[in-house]
């Protein structure tokens, strides 16, 4: 329950700060994006295999910020969900459905290349993993979780933008503790936390 009311508190104050600044902006972006997500892995409690997060589609938005016109670099508010599953340790085992979301806030700063139309993007961000299990009376289970990316923005006009990105996600957690559980819990972390990465590409749109 420490982990949950530490990134819900977080997520929510630093979503307030960027709706503030929103306020106070001139312009922002928006970008909705497609993409690939990869690993991350449990343990099952029954057999003690480790089982992994089924490879799969992943799509989400990004709110861009204003942060510091000069510069251009930008607060950004992440959201980005998986509907995954975790397989199955044996062959009598079907695993589960597994939704898999990310609500980061992020600091993006761009650096410009030879080409004028073409940035290379870094970001670092921080905020909730909130986990929603497939399985009939089981809650929903959230972590502190930290993000970095690096991606190119090529700029199609001053207000349309295709974004690329790989970004890397990782999720604190303690070692052995049981999740999903109804009767009985299903599986548990198989260490102090998981990673996935994301390869991405999107749409920015500027306002």
């Amino acid at each position: 329950m420490r982990d949950v009311r530490l990134a819900t508190t977080l997520v929510v104050c630093l979503i307030g700060l960027g709706v503030t600044s929103t306020a106070a902006a001139q312009s922002f972006e928006l970008t909705p994006f497609a993409g690939w997500r990869f690993g991350g892995g449990f343990e099952d409690l029954a057999t003690g295999a480790g089982v992994d997060l089924d490879d799969g589609l992943s799509y989400g938005l990004i709110l861009g910020i204003p942060w510091n016109a000069q510069h251009r670099s930008r607060l950004e508010l992440i959201w980005s969900r998986q509907d995954t599953a975790i397989g199955a340790a044996s062959a009598g085992d079907p695993g589960f459905d597994l939704d898999v979301h990310y609500l980061h806030v992020s600091g993006m700063v761009p650096f410009a290349t030879s080409n004028d139309r073409l940035d290379v993007l870094l970001s670092i961000g921080a905020g909730a993993t909130i986990m929603l299990p497939g399985i009939d009376g089981a809650g929903s289970e959230v972590r502190f979780s930290a993000s970095a990316a690096v991606g190119l923005l090529y700029h199609a006009s001053d207000r349309i933008g295709i974004r690329l990105e790989a970004r890397g996600w990782y999720t604190f957690t303690e070692a052995g503790g049981a999740v999903f559980c109804s009767g009985g819990c299903v599986v548990a972390f198989s260490g102090s936390g998981f990673g996935q990465g994301e390869l991405t590409a999107g749409l920015q749109l500027g306002f």
